[in-house]
């Protein structure tokens, strides 16, 4: 069987990781082509290590219109029996490319469609409309969580039957590894206790509330140290607040690590401060390797991941006085940590990559009866 993967880009997001990992896994099963709108990224040389056929539309040198009929010609000279598609604009791209030939899309949604359609309101009911038609079209939607499979039927009015929500799964052997490394480039001190937070240095991450929060709860565990792991554009904005409530030492940007894991499992809490989410693999990732972990309750997926109060803190956006004491009691109150260890065990089971995978297997080889 024949599948065909699509694409934006190959980086370094929670999305293109999920991508690479089901390529990997079903490349035994399947013969399998991947396709990206755009070339380079983090993961295309892994891609290509695998010994799939990989090609790149071109991108940026086209347009929407020139990525459908190179795609469409792909199609046409590599037939498929089934393409998979990541992220809104591929999906849209994917629709229009394969009208008329036959093959079953999966049309896979990674964040919340309320949130990136929230441009112009020309552009919002261009892309809107576009991507609502491209649901239509396709064999199955599959969403990586609850909320946004919901917004999708309530937005698009797409039939529930339609819908199939396969949330994110992380590779448990492969984590436990990297998280037993050395980490050569900071000293842990017995003294403090270390909180640890991942992701790129963006207005989505929503780190100044984060430093913010922090300042709150240094005031009260003057040995408490912040960690974030990351780089962006943000990164000159981040580092002067910083600077401005004297948090130097104490707060510390150090920028992107091929291997967090090693840092996470050192350190006393993983954090999340976003805004916004799809589903966030770096929290699951930090409940397995850390066991203890507080994260907004942005729209889509933390609260799907944490349970409030048994296996995790979850607290209001913008809300810095119930954050900090969320991550106080966390720091200091070993009763609470020992209970949230030992339900994360528990939770975890939920989110295995095995899990994931054979979801989407079995979506495969539904999307063809």
């Amino acid at each position: 069987m024949t599948l065909t993967f699509i694409t934006l880009n190959l980086g370094k997001g929670g999305a293109e990781r999920v991508f690479t990992q089901l390529v990997k896994a079903l490349r035994s099963d399947f013969k399998i082509s991947v396709v990206s709108i755009h070339a380079g990224g983090y993961y295309e040389s892994y891609i290509q290590d695998l010994g799939v056929e990989y090609v790149n539309l071109g991108g940026p040198n086209g347009n929407t219109w020139s990525y459908i009929k190179r795609l469409r010609n792909f199609l046409k000279q590599n037939p498929s029996e089934v393409v998979i598609s990541f992220l809104w604009y591929p999906n849209i791209i994917t629709a229009f490319a394969t009208l008329g030939l036959s093959i079953p899309i999966l049309l896979s949604e990674r964040s919340n469609p309320r949130s990136y359609l929230k441009s112009s309101a020309k552009l919002n009911y261009f892309w809107r409309y576009l991507l609502g038609w491209a649901y239509f079209r396709a064999r199955f939607v599959v969403p990586n969580s609850i909320v946004t499979g919901q917004y999708i039927y309530e937005d698009f009015k797409i039939r529930k039957s339609k819908i199939k929500i396969i949330q994110n799964g992380i590779d448990f052997q492969s984590l436990t590894e990297l998280a037993q490394t050395s980490v050569a480039d900071f000293d842990f001190n017995s003294d403090q206790k270390y909180l640890v937070a991942v992701g790129r240095l963006v207005y989505e991450k929503n780190y100044l509330y984060l430093i913010e929060t922090f300042s709150k709860v240094v005031q009260q565990l003057p040995e408490a140290v912040l960690l974030i792991l990351g780089e962006g554009e943000q990164r000159a904005l981040l580092q002067k607040r910083i600077e401005e409530l004297q948090l130097t030492q104490s707060v510390f940007l150090l920028g992107f690590k091929s291997n967090p894991y090693a840092y996470i499992s050192k350190a006393h809490v993983y954090v999340m401060s976003s805004k916004v989410e799809g589903f966030p693999n770096a929290l699951v990732e930090g409940m397995f390797i850390n066991g203890h972990v507080v994260s907004t309750d942005c729209e889509t997926g933390p609260n799907e991941i944490i349970t409030h109060g048994k296996d995790g803190f979850l607290v209001p956006l913008n809300n810095e006085e119930v954050f900090s004491q969320h991550l106080v009691e966390l720091l200091s109150n070993a009763k609470i940590r020992e209970g949230f260890y030992k339900q994360s065990r528990i939770k975890v089971n939920n989110f295995s990559l095995e899990r994931m995978i054979q979801q989407f297997q079995d979506l495969i080889n539904e999307s063809r009866n």
